[in-house]
C-alpha cells in the first residue's frame, strides 16, 4: 500500500512539474497578454490601446502570446519608450521549432495587408519574426 502512495505521488509530482512551464490560453489571457491561439485573438484591445499610446506618443507595453499549430508558445513582447519600440522575441518553450530569446530595436510597426509588423529594425531578421494580425 505504501508503495502505491509513492508511485502516486511521484505521477503527481511529474506531472505537476511538466505542465507547470506551460501557460495556456485563459491564463495567459488573465495576465494581460493578446493571445493567438488558432484563428481567435484575446485580449486584442490590449493592442489597440498600446498602439493608440503609440501614435500619440506615449510610454506603452503590450505583451503577446501566439501558440503554434502544436500548441507551443512563443511570447513576443513590444515597449515604446517615446522614440522606437523594443522588441522580444522569446521562442524557447517552442517544443518544434528553434528556441531563441532575441532582442531588437525598431523604428514603428506599420499596418500592411490586415496585420502589423516592425519596420526599419536595427536587426531585420529579428523584427521579421513579429506580425500581428488585425482583428
Amino acid at each position: 500500500m505504501n508503495l502505491l502512495k509513492v508511485v502516486l505521488l511521484i505521477s503527481l509530482i511529474i506531472t505537476t512539474v511538466g505542465c507547470a512551464k506551460t501557460l495556456n490560453s485563459k491564463d495567459a489571457a488573465k495576465k494581460g497578454y493578446v493571445v493567438y491561439v488558432n484563428s481567435n485573438i484575446q485580449n486584442y484591445e490590449l493592442l489597440e490601446g498600446f498602439i493608440s499610446d503609440l501614435e500619440n506618443g506615449k510610454s506603452a507595453d503590450v505583451k503577446i502570446a501566439k501558440y503554434t499549430d502544436e500548441g507551443d508558445l512563443i511570447f513576443h513582447k513590444l515597449s515604446f519608450n517615446e522614440k522606437s519600440i523594443n522588441y522580444s522575441y522569446d521562442s524557447s518553450s517552442d517544443e518544434n521549432g528553434k528556441k531563441e530569446k532575441l532582442q531588437t530595436t525598431c523604428s514603428g510597426p506599420i499596418l500592411n495587408e490586415g496585420k502589423y509588423i516592425l519596420t526599419e529594425c536595427a536587426d531585420e531578421s529579428i523584427g521579421q519574426k513579429f506580425f500581428a494580425k488585425q482583428k
